[in-house]
């Protein structure tokens, strides 16, 4: 079995960095520019400790007398250092100044981790044990809880707090979106990421929150389907709702969100028409549904979304034809409509986005001719048309493709020979004809491609021998022309340079080959192999008659000479 290298996408993980990164600078820029404090401590006589096995934190507490609350004092810095010494016992549950709380969890640095500001409240990995102790402290500017352990009952904790603006929290919480989160009026940033035991539905209150820029809800447990009242977010930039369980038809009042650069739906259960209404979001430059279960085909409008640069319409359960409209889309880069059922010619309009990065139609009904107008897309990398109907022959222009990476036309009806043209691609590193109709001469040409790594050919009709100019291409890793008409000799050490190749010559001779050590393969066309094979069962049946015969002469002249003593 021959494992084809294929275009991969972000690795998931990278949003985690991101993500990351985007609630520290958050922290940091509510702390230093809208609180404008340095570095902060809690003002308690007593030592707080952190009830994990492996770490604590102690805590330099100023001698000021205080209440059953914790107090924290802004003070100004006069050192760097991040050592933060204890000159005091630890508290007990016992103890009256204990406050009925402890914290759990760990904590990376005093500074970013301080258990409350008089206007923010920051827990990160810190775990508030009694939720009375939230009752107590004042209304915060911001939440973050950031890999908080155990986890946080959301709905209650934010029932607590009214005019939040952050909310910050990344596998921290469980449970539902309370509709109190209503009283957040000027909330702007909403992230709940990863949240394994977030449930429910989106409250519909979520839509008064007409401050809200930045709706982030992925990758949770949620469900029901996208309140019309998402409309009226009219500040909305971001709106993500991806890898949940999400159901019912888009609704049309998302059309009002005038502001929204990103949409992401993937992963969800969506059904219904994809709403024309998003072709009025001109300053969309992300659009992101893959993977959910659409009807009828993509509207032309899409084309009227001419700054975008990600159109990602994977496995939707779509059908028609490919809207010429998307050649309007002139920053697009990045277009991937594959696993649908789309049918109809390639739009050779397509040809005029001269900055696509990456194109994948595979796994469709498409059919028609391959464009040569794709000739033009001078920063194209991956060209994925494979498991479609396509004919005709592969264009010479994609010789042109001076940054092409990967080319895969496998699984259609594509005929004719392989471009010589295509010798000029100096950074493409695989090449997939598999399972087509071409004929001719493997192209001797293919021997310049230096950073081939992959070059499948297999369930062809091509004709000739090998060229030995293949031999040169010392990275390649897997080499597979089986089950075509090819004639000649071939050295299991063609490939000089390495000896690490995969290569499958099944269809060309009576085995397949890996190359492992020097010895010399005889590949045939199928007629020949047929012929001979004939002849050997032929001969073999010769042979065993001439043995039987051989078996019987002799018999009878030991029985002759067995008489013959007798007599005498």
């Amino acid at each position: 079995v021959m494992h084809k290298h294929s275009h991969q996408q972000k690795d998931p993980n990278v949003w985690i960095v991101i993500l990351k990164g985007f609630i520290m600078s958050a922290l940091t820029l509510l702390i230093l520019t809208e609180l404008n404090f340095g570095p902060l401590w809690i003002s308690q006589t007593q030592e707080i400790k952190i009830a994990s096995s492996q770490q604590k934190l102690n805590i330099l507490k100023t001698p000021t007398p205080t209440s059953g609350n914790f107090k924290l004092v802004p003070q100004k810095s006069k050192s760097k250092t991040k050592t933060i010494t204890n000159r005091n016992s630890s508290l007990t549950k016992d103890d009256p100044q204990y406050c009925g709380s402890s914290l759990a969890g760990y904590v990376q640095s005093p500074f970013i981790c301080s258990f409350s500001i008089p206007f923010a409240v920051i827990y990160c990995g810190v775990y508030i044990e009694v939720p009375d102790m939230a009752t107590r402290l004042p209304s915060p500017l911001g939440v973050l809880l950031f890999n908080v352990q155990p986890q946080i009952d959301f709905g209650p904790m934010m029932a607590q707090f009214s005019s939040v603006r952050y909310i910050l929290a990344y596998s921290s919480a469980y449970g539902t979106i309370p509709i109190e989160i209503k009283k957040q009026t000027p909330l702007t940033y909403l992230v709940l990421y990863h949240q394994d035991g977030l449930e429910g539905t989106l409250p519909s209150e979520i839509g008064i929150l007409s401050s809200l820029i930045y709706c982030y809800v992925g990758v949770n447990g949620l469900s029901g389907s996208i309140p019309s009242q998402f409309g009226e977010l009219t500040h909305l930039t971001n709106l993500n709702l991806g890898e949940n369980s999400f159901r019912g038809s888009i609704p049309s009042q998302l059309g009002k969100l005038q502001d929204v650069s990103q949409i992401d739906f993937s992963l969800n259960q969506f059904s219904g028409r994809f709403p024309s209404e998003i072709g009025l979001l001109t300053l969309l430059s992300e659009l992101k549904v893959e993977r959910n279960y659409f009807e009828g085909q993509l509207p032309s409008e899409l084309g009227s979304l001419t700054l975008l640069n990600i159109l990602n319409f994977k496995s939707c359960l779509l059908s028609g034809s490919i809207p010429s409209e998307v050649s309007n889309i002139h920053r697009l880069t990045y277009l991937d409509f594959t696993g649908n059922q789309l049918n109809g010619a390639l739009p050779s309009e397509l040809g005029i986005l001269t900055d696509l990065e990456s194109i994948n139609l595979s796994n469709n009904r498409l059919q028609g001719t391959l464009p040569s107008q794709f000739g033009k897309l001078k920063k194209l990398e991956y060209l994925y048309i494979d498991k479609n109907l396509l004919s005709g022959f592969i264009p010479t222009e994609l010789g042109s493709l001076d940054n092409i990476i990967i080319i895969d036309f496998s699984n259609n009806q594509i005929s004719g020979s392989i471009p010589t043209e295509l010798g000029k691609l100096k950074n493409i590193k695989t090449i997939d004809f598999s399972n087509n109709k071409l004929f001719g001469m493997i192209p001797s040409e293919l021997g310049l491609l230096t950073s081939l790594l992959n070059l499948y050919l297999e369930q062809n009709e091509l004709t000739g021998t090998l060229p030995n100019q293949l031999s040169v291409l010392s990275v390649i890793t897997n080499f597979n022309i089986s089950y075509n008409l090819l004639t000649g000799t071939i050295s299991s050490d063609f490939f000089k340079s390495n000896k690490s190749i995969s290569c499958d010559f099944s269809g060309l001779t009576d085995s397949n080959c890996k190359i492992k050590e020097a010895s010399i393969i005889t590949y045939l066309d199928l007629p020949t192999f047929i012929i001979i094979s004939v002849l050997i069962i032929l001969l073999l049946i010769f042979i065993l008659i001439t043995l039987i015969l051989i078996l019987i002469i002799f018999s009878i002249i030991l029985i002759i000479i067995l008489i013959i003593s007798l007599f005498l």
